[in-house]
């Protein structure tokens, strides 16, 4: 790796990806958390929160809604399906997709789902300036565009912020 720029630029870096791997230990420890608790892993946790919030989706809908690709997507509907939480049913204007929506067992969980960091957030930004709100959101969709797998070196600042909510390959974090 070459980088051709000043000690303080090379410090910066530095504690941008350690500040990136403190929040992935703090979503982790998070995960755990609601494991223990709801005895449900945290991509399993996100997914009956999607479907708690906006209904029943296609496996495509909630893979690039949760950032997972489709194989992640299937096995953890698989294990939310053999626990009774969740079922899939043919859209009947369209029978080659099929929607996953939550049993009554699902329906009865899912609104004491918390997702613990966006929990955190609401308490910790609340009454911040919007204006910072927004540059910290901005930042971190740019950060995440940066580090995604597959990033190109030549991205620019005018990558739209969908770009950096594209699922990868990879495993559900």
């Amino acid at each position: 790796m070459s980088i051709e720029t000043h000690s303080d630029d090379v410090q910066a870096i530095r504690g941008i990806a350690d500040a990136i791997r403190k929040l992935h230990r703090s979503i982790y420890l998070d995960e755990s958390r609601i494991s223990k608790r709801f005895g449900l892993t945290g991509p399993q946790n996100g997914v009956l929160r999607a479907l708690h919030r906006r209904g029943p989706m296609s496996s495509a809908h909630l893979s690039r809604e949760l950032f997972m690709t489709a194989s992640n997507i299937t096995g953890i509907i698989d294990r939310l399906e053999q626990k009774g939480l969740v079922f899939r049913k043919r859209k009947p204007e369209d029978r080659r997709i099929t929607m996953i929506d939550l049993t009554s067992e699902g329906r009865r969980l899912s609104p004491g789902l918390l997702d613990p960091v966006e929990e955190l957030l609401l308490e910790r930004l609340a009454g911040r300036d919007p204006a910072e709100i927004h540059r910290i959101d901005h930042a971190l969709r740019r950060l995440a565009t940066l580090i995604r797998p597959g990033a190109n070196d030549s991205a620019d600042e005018s990558e739209s912020a969908g770009d950096a909510t594209r699922p990868e390959q990879g495993p559900a974090v």
